[in-house]
């Protein structure tokens, strides 16, 4: 058996050369919300959506450098993160290598948990375009990443009023409640429900009004790009790695944008509290009266 050798900062490591299907440099990679640590997100490799895991967090070199890709094939492609690649060795020539098994680091990068009820489910969104060329999206931007909602799914597009009341003692999802239409609205960061860095509202900042279970929220997001209309083909389902755990739930497809634009992940909007303890949230939300 041959082993294709490679480095990650000081170690010396190898795995099956058998499993290998590429070695490309590092790609743009698109994070997933609430993904577990080691996985650092999702990367277009030639038109195919792959989950990328930085081997390096998961053998103690937490500091190294993630300068290549390989790509092997577990159950479906993977992306593994490391500092260089070597050479091909021969099985009896790897003494000084330490032998990695893909399918227990993916199983530590992403660990298997129960699914939930309703968030164990992926989303077909391409299935739904069956009948049409393109499906429309809403799309945006938080702390500089691509994300989209479906156009049926948003209501309004607002610009940050002046008249948010803020909520003393929230948590960070929950920015404030504003008026619209003799009602009150609660109006979240959508940056704190996907665990992603929270920026001060600019004038580029919007509000996107969608419904969430039975209650219609504000959720202020960093910029708005546009609505587009993605092809059919474009669409892809989220990585089979990313269902072993709830991270997926929040995304329901992943979109190929082409032309160098990178991935533009379809958020989940029935899915973006679940699992919360935000009580906060719950609590703004109660003070909306409308149907």
């Amino acid at each position: 058996m041959q082993l294709l050798t490679f480095t990650v900062g000081e170690r010396r490591l190898g795995l099956p050369a058998v499993q290998v299907r590429d070695i490309l440099s590092m790609p743009r990679i698109s994070r997933v919300p609430h993904a577990p640590r080691a996985l650092l997100g999702v990367a277009n490799m030639r038109g195919t959506v792959i989950p990328v895991i930085s081997v390096g967090r998961l053998v103690g070199q937490e500091e190294s450098g993630t300068r290549r890709l390989i790509v092997v094939d577990v159950d479906g492609l993977i992306g593994l993160a490391v500092t260089s690649v070597a050479q091909l060795v021969d099985q009896r020539a790897f003494d000084d290598v330490s032998l990695l098994d893909v399918a227990e680091l993916v199983s530590r990068a992403v660990p298997e948990k129960r699914q939930h009820q309703s968030g164990g489910r992926v989303i077909a969104l391409a299935s739904r375009a069956a009948r049409q060329d393109t499906v429309p999206l809403v799309a945006f931007t938080i702390s500089d990443q691509a994300f989209a909602l479906p156009l049926s799914n948003v209501d309004k597009i607002l610009r940050v009023p002046d008249d948010i009341a803020r909520m003393p003692n929230a948590d960070d999802v929950v920015v404030g409640t504003m008026p619209m239409q003799g009602t009150v609205l609660p109006l979240l960061s959508l940056a704190a429900l996907l665990a992603l860095p929270i920026r001060s509202a600019d004038h580029h900042a919007r509000i996107l009004i969608v419904r969430i279970g039975t209650h219609r929220v504000g959720l202020l997001v960093d910029a708005m790009q546009s609505v587009v209309r993605v092809a059919e083909t474009d669409i892809d389902p989220v990585p089979q790695v990313l269902n072993r755990g709830g991270a997926e739930a929040r995304i329901q497809a992943i979109c190929r944008l082409g032309e160098g634009r990178g991935l533009l992940s379809v958020l989940a909007t029935d899915q973006l509290l679940r699992g919360t303890s935000w009580q906060g949230c719950y609590r703004a939300m109660a003070r909306n009266k409308a149907t």
